[in-house]
C-alpha cells in the first residue's frame, strides 16, 4: 500500500532531500497499514534502536565501530522514532483506512505544517511566479500569502483566525505593495490580534471613515452653511458672497476635506488676492472661510479654525478716503456746482435734493 498522494507530494515539498523522502514514505505507510497501539510499540522498538544508534556513535571513540556505520543508522532511527510519535500522539484521531481515507485533524494539520515550512518568500521569486488555470497562492510566514489569479494579478491576503473563526484580510498588489510592506503590515495585524481586536473590522472602520471625510469637503460644508447664512442677508448679497466664493476660494480649497484645512493652506488660497492689491476682497473672503470652519465645528467635522492664526501673514492696504469738504466755504463752491450741473433730468433732482436730506446715494437712489 502507497501513502496517499497528496500527503506524499507535499511532505516532498517540505523535505526535499532524497534520502528523508523516502524514510517519510516508509513512515506515511506504518500509519495507513497501522492500528494505534502496533504503531506505538514500533515507536518503542525504535527508540531502542536509537539508543543503540547513540552507544554505537560513543562506541566510535573506541574504534569498535566504524564512522560512515554509526552515522548512517543514527540520523534514520532517529528521525522515524520522532515522526511515528508525531502520529501516534492523538493528532490523528480516526482510522485512514475505515474513513474513507479522512486523515482526521491531520488535512489541517498537513496544510498548516507545510505552510510554515515553506522557505519565506523573496522580490525575484515573486518577479518569476507564473500564473496558472487556477489561483495559486505563495506563502511567506505567518498567515501572509500571495495569490496569483489566472490573469496575472498579485494580491497580498493574510490567513488569520479570530473569535474561532478564519478569515482573510487583504493588503494591496504587488508590487504597488512591496514584500517589506506587506510584512510590516502582517505584523501590524498581528498585535490588534494580540490585543483581541479583529484587524478586519479596524480596516472596514478606517474605510468607512475615509469615505465619510471625502464626503465632508469644504465647498460640500460651504454650501451647507450658505445655504442657512443667506436667509438673513438680501439677495444681492448673497449672490455676491457666493460668487466671491466660488471665483477665488472654490478652486483652491473645495475638493479638500474640510477637516484637512489648515492655515497654510488658507494663506495659499488667499495670497493671490494680496497680490492683485484687492485687499477688501481679501477681508472679504477671509471672514467667510473662518465662518464655514466654525460651522464645521459645531458639526463635529473640523478641530479649529485656521483664520485666526494669519493675523499679520498679510500687508496692510493703504487707507484712501473719499473727497469730503472740510471746511465751510467749500460748501458753497459745491451748492454753486450742483446748480450750474445741466445733466439728466433725473441726476439734476438728485444732487438738488441731497444737500437737503442727507442720506447715502443708494436710499436716495431708492426713496419713495
Amino acid at each position: 500500500m502507497n501513502p496517499p498522494r497528496h500527503v506524499s507530494w507535499n511532505l516532498r515539498k517540505a523535505f526535499p532531500l532524497v534520502g528523508l523522502q523516502r524514510i517519510m514514505d516508509n513512515c506515511l505507510l506504518s500509519v495507513c497499514t497501522a492500528s494505534r497501539a502496533p504503531m506505538a510499540e514500533s515507536v518503542d522498538a525504535l527508540d531502542s534502536k536509537s539508543s543503540a544508534a547513540r552507544r554505537a556513535s560513543s562506541t566510535l571513540a573506541r574504534g569498535t565501530t566504524s564512522k560512515s556505520e554509526a552515522v548512517r543508522r543514527r540520523p534514520k532511527s532517529l528521525v522515524i522514532s520522532r515522526i511515528l510519535a508525531f502520529f501516534s500522539s492523538g493528532y490523528v484521531r480516526v482510522d485512514p483506512l475505515t474513513s474513507g481515507g479522512d486523515w482526521g485533524h491531520a488535512p489541517k494539520l498537513w496544510g498548516h505544517f507545510i505552510e510554515n515550512a515553506a522557505m519565506p518568500l523573496s522580490d525575484t521569486a515573486i518577479r518569476n511566479a507564473k500564473p496558472a488555470d487556477k489561483p495559486v497562492k505563495l506563502f511567506d510566514s505567518g498567515g501572509l500569502y500571495l495569490e496569483l489569479s489566472p490573469a496575472g494579478g498579485k494580491l497580498w491576503r493574510l490567513k488569520y483566525r479570530f473569535n474561532g473563526k478564519e478569515k482573510r484580510l487583504a493588503f494591496g498588489p504587488y508590487p504597488a505593495v512591496s514584500l517589506k510592506d506587506a510584512r510590516e503590515r502582517r505584523d501590524e495585524a498581528k498585535k490588534l490580534l494580540a490585543n483581541g481586536v479583529d484587524p478586519g473590522a479596524v480596516k472596514k472602520a478606517q474605510k468607512v471613515e475615509r469615505l465619510e471625510r471625502a464626503a465632508h469637503t469644504f465647498e460640500a460644508v460651504a454650501r451647507a452653511w450658505f445655504g442657512k447664512w443667506k436667509t438673513g442677508v438680501s439677495d444681492s448679497t448673497a449672490d455676491s458672497q457666493w460668487k466671491r466664493l466660488t471665483k477665488h476660494i472654490m478652486p483652491a480649497l473645495g475638493h479638500l476635506p474640510v477637516d484637512d484645512i489648515n492655515a497654510v493652506k488658507v494663506l495659499t488660497a488667499l495670497r493671490p488676492l494680496e497680490d492683485r492689491g484687492t485687499g477688501d476682497t481679501l477681508r472679504k473672503c477671509r471672514t467667510a472661510i473662518s465662518q464655514i470652519m466654525r460651522f464645521a465645528i459645531q458639526r463635529d467635522l473640523a478641530q479649529g479654525d485656521p483664520v485666526p492664526a494669519l493675523r499679520g501673514a498679510f500687508s496692510t492696504t493703504p487707507v484712501k478716503h473719499m473727497v469730503a469738504i472740510t471746511r465751510p466755504a467749500e460748501v458753497g463752491t459745491l451748492l454753486r456746482g450742483i446748480d450750474a450741473y445741466q445733466g439728466q433730468p433725473e441726476v439734476v433732482a438728485a444732487l438738488k435734493l441731497a444737500p437737503l436730506v442727507f442720506v447715502r446715494i443708494g436710499e436716495l437712489r431708492t426713496a419713495k
